[in-house]
């Protein structure tokens, strides 16, 4: 894997263990992860939950799906169908979401990272746009019900020298 600007490979490992758990747990899906790039501009989806990071860490991660990804994982969380753009759905996606990055938070290392409450958008082709001009890693996963992304963004200031979050990954 080539260097992706502030996130270490360390950090991608835990997110992609934490993805899988999730999934393979909660709903008994598995997945499979593409290789993460780094983007610059904005990425677009249909549906997305953002989770602010603080502490030893700032930035976010953003988990985007189209629409009928976001219903089929939303329903198998839920063990129901829901409905596009329902309450249901925002809030199943935020739940997914919630134990997504909260799994990976716990398996990283280093100073203290605390999350915010994840914010659910529903609306055709919105981006939601990292401050500055900063750097996105985008990580692909693929399920048998659709794809969807984990986009993270880790402030360039970021001191977490533990956890290498302000150093290239090698």
């Amino acid at each position: 894997m080539g260097a992706l600007v502030n996130v270490s490979n360390e950090q991608l490992k835990a997110l992609t263990e934490a993805t899988s758990t999730v999934l393979e747990r909660m709903l008994k899906l598995s997945v499979r992860f593409e290789a993460p790039t780094e983007h610059k501009g904005l990425h677009q989806h249909d549906v997305s939950a953002s989770i602010g990071l603080s502490g030893g860490v700032v930035g976010s991660m953003i988990v985007g799906f189209d629409r009928q990804t976001a219903m089929n994982l939303g329903a198998a969380l839920v063990g129901i169908p829901l409905a596009d753009s329902s309450p249901e759905l925002a809030d199943a996606i935020g739940e997914l979401t919630n134990m997504i990055v909260g799994a990976a938070k716990s398996k990283f290392t280093g100073p203290r990272i605390n999350i915010s409450c994840p914010s659910v958008v529903m609306a055709p082709a919105h981006a939601i746009s990292v401050p500055g001009s900063g750097s996105v890693v985008v990580v692909p996963c693929v399920t048998p019900v659709g794809r969807f992304s984990i986009q993270l963004f880790f402030s360039a200031e970021n001191g977490a020298s533990g956890s290498d979050a302000g150093r290239r990954a090698a």
